[in-house]
């Protein structure tokens, strides 16, 4: 049985649980001794199906592009694995792949986007935001654009230098007219990690495709100029074009970006069929990283940044009396996975320069990639020295994110 079948199983069938008495404890560990809800019924089965958190690397344990440190991050552009920025104004952030996390709980680690050049007064145009964007084809089960469209719910844990009432949305890009709908939480403490429940109606009137593009964008904000925040809470609506977009609710739009002492840190983000926040879907190592890459993958090894100077996972090639009249050298890569599409691919020499090769004369030769699909691509190198043996060698890096 599906996964969402399950969640149509307790959605549909629910018992009448008014005289079920239960003793003992719910699955957050608290005393249970009064009639079981029908949500704590659709917790507990729902916690049991497996690949049910929609978001991918929600726990922040994967950054293949190597955020070990602080790094400034351009807009447009991918930190921790599936995380995007986008910032438009003056203000410049940079991120981190942190060790922090909330106490009590297993994650380990966070996404932590810190303040470096402030935007204290945003202009009508500037927006702040990072974002996960969700393959249109794995949300088919939603039913958005029809009158049994499902009910998500988001959970995250998040800390942040100053309280108050922050933003966010989830943005539907397959419609002639984008949806949106503003979202909102309250950051009660400073410095200390809350968890945060979010639920969101089905969109009846939303559009999702099936297909390999975009499909659903949830953002959480740093700060949107009055373009931006024309948004109602809790809403889906269209998503008007700008001036006066509705991608926040103007009262739950704290500026983040208002001073170089602040920070925001957030992990545990889980997108779940149902009007109850299960507890996070972990899954093991291998499973993260195989559904990582099929939006980014590389040869270094997991926790090695790209253009770092090692021959660990390189690849290396010696050919010996075979190589063409011009000397060149062909080499096919398979990648890990079936990516997304055919993937932006760049290549690194010894020397850690990006599009070349190194051939046996040295670094520094132009690389070729030719016959490239979502599986696999050939990257030539050719170098004009005589001589009967060839040795070709380089890393790589292969993007198709949405």
């Amino acid at each position: 049985m599906a996964d969402q079948d399950v969640t149509e199983l307790v959605e549909d069938t629910a018992p009448d649980t008014s005289d079920m008495m239960y003793e003992g404890k719910d699955p957050d560990g608290a005393p249970l001794d009064r009639s079981i809800r029908h949500s704590v019924l659709q917790k507990l089965i729902a916690s049991a199906q497996k690949n049910r958190n929609l978001l991918i690397n929600g726990c922040m344990r994967l950054s293949q592009r190597g955020f070990a440190g602080a790094t400034a991050w351009a807009t447009a552009t991918y930190s921790l694995d599936r995380y995007r920025w986008t910032g438009s104004g003056a203000g410049v952030i940079t991120a981190t792949h942190s060790t922090d996390g909330p106490a009590g709980t297993a994650f380990k680690k966070c996404l932590r986007i810190d303040v470096t050049t402030a935007d204290a007064a945003l202009g009508a145009t500037d927006e702040y935001f990072v974002q996960q964007r969700v393959e249109a084809q794995n949300l088919q089960h939603l039913l958005y654009g029809n009158a049994a469209a499902k009910t998500i719910t988001l959970s995250f844990w998040v800390k942040c230098k100053i309280t108050g009432q922050m933003g966010g949305f989830l943005w539907q890009f397959d419609p002639g007219t984008a949806r949106n709908y503003s979202i909102g939480y309250t950051i009660n403490s400073a410095d200390t990690w809350e968890k945060k429940t979010i639920t969101i109606t089905g969109d009846a009137s939303g559009q999702i495709d099936n297909n390999n593009g975009e499909g659903l964008g949830v953002s959480f904000s740093l700060g949107m100029g009055t373009d931006d925040d024309s948004g109602t809470k809790d809403v889906w609506e269209n998503a008007v074009a700008e001036p006066n977009n509705t991608h926040v609710d103007p009262s739950w739009n704290t500026n983040i970006m208002a001073s170089t002492d602040n920070y925001l840190c957030i992990t545990g983000v889980q997108l779940e069929v149902g009007d109850v926040a299960t507890d996070f879907d972990y899954e093991p190592i291998d499973e993260l990283i195989a559904k990582c890459q099929r939006y980014y993958c590389k040869s270094y090894s997991i926790d090695v940044a790209p253009a770092t100077n090692t021959t660990a996972g390189q690849v290396y090639f010696r050919s010996t009396g075979h190589a063409d009249s011009d000397h060149t050298i062909n080499y096919h890569v398979s990648f890990p996975v079936e990516m997304r599409t055919p993937p932006l691919t760049h290549t690194y020499d010894n020397a850690e320069a990006e599009d070349k090769v190194t051939m046996e004369k040295g670094s520094g030769v132009a690389a070729s990639m030719v016959h490239k699909s979502a599986n696999s691509m050939n990257v030539a190198g050719t170098n004009g020295e005589a001589g009967v043996t060839r040795i070709l060698s380089f890393h790589w890096t292969s993007e198709a994110e949405l």
